[in-house]
C-alpha cells in the first residue's frame, strides 16, 4: 500500500530545501526528499543545457531514444 505526502520545495540563495509535510523532515534526512532534491537539480541542469544548446540537446535526446 502506498501513501502520498506533499513535499514543499523552496530555493534560498541557489540551494534547494525540501520539507516532507508528512514527516516534517528537511533536506537530506529523508530518502524521498533527497531524491527530490537530486531530481530538481538534474532538471535545472538539463534546462540550462537546453537554453545553451537547444539543437545539440535535441540531437542527443533523439539519439538516446532511438538506440
Amino acid at each position: 500500500m502506498s501513501t502520498t505526502s506533499t513535499v514543499e520545495v523552496s530555493q534560498i540563495d541557489g540551494q534547494f530545501e525540501a520539507v516532507d509535510s508528512e514527516t516534517g523532515v528537511v533536506g537530506e534526512g529523508s530518502t524521498r526528499v533527497s531524491a527530490l532534491n537530486d531530481l530538481v537539480s538534474r532538471l535545472l541542469e538539463f534546462q540550462a543545457d537546453i537554453e545553451a544548446d537547444p539543437v545539440g540537446v535535441s540531437r542527443e535526446v533523439r539519439e538516446r531514444t532511438q538506440s
